[in-house]
């Protein structure tokens, strides 16, 4: 898969950005709309830096979401960096659905 149909196809987000987010608990959304989404918390809270409009003056919301220390500059190059932790990938989906299945196999022979 390449990089542009990666920002594009649908993950499930983490509950910490799905309550950022204000959407439910495993829901699914891609890179791309969580970046829109992003980019217009900044612009409604006004958090881009007037000198600088690459630079964005983070408030604690954005600071917690994005885990950025206090020695951490924000640009909107970084966001999808800062972001990606929050997308389940999918072959680790992939793996717990596999251990999940294993496990009640498991259990299943026990009985």
């Amino acid at each position: 898969m390449d990089n542009k149909s990666k920002i594009v196809k649908t993950f499930r987000i983490s509950d910490q950005l799905a309550e950022f987010l204000e959407k439910p608990t495993g829901y699914e959304m891609s890179k791309n709309e969580v970046i829109t989404y992003i980019n217009n918390y900044i612009r409604s809270n006004k958090l881009q830096d007037n000198e600088n409009g690459r630079n964005i003056n983070r408030d604690n919301k954005l600071t917690n979401l994005l885990k950025l220390k206090n020695t951490d500059n924000l640009t909107y190059t970084d966001i999808l960096k800062y972001i990606t932790p929050h997308f389940e990938r999918e072959d680790n989906f992939e793996k717990m659905e596999r251990l999940r299945s294993n496990h009640s196999c498991n259990v299943n022979k026990k009985m």
